[in-house]
């Protein structure tokens, strides 16, 4: 996108939708075998703090973004 561009709703959502799919992804990983704790990676915390905000309808949702259901 172009910069000082102003996102419509539709974009915004799509961009909120990939961003908490990523965040799912990446926190919702297995634990590698005698490896690290699984709690090692960073997270961002305006995310997780919105996660817990959702409901879980809206939280399938956004997980759903993109997809036939």
């Amino acid at each position: 996108m172009a910069a000082g561009k102003k996102l419509n709703a539709r974009d915004r959502r799509q961009m909120k939708a990939a961003e908490l799919q990523l965040f799912v992804q990446g926190t919702g990983r297995k634990a590698q075998r005698n490896g690290p704790d699984p709690n090692d990676r960073r997270v961002d915390r305006r995310t997780t703090d919105a996660v817990r905000r959702m409901s879980p309808e809206e939280f399938d949702q956004f997980l759903r973004h993109g997809e036939d259901c």
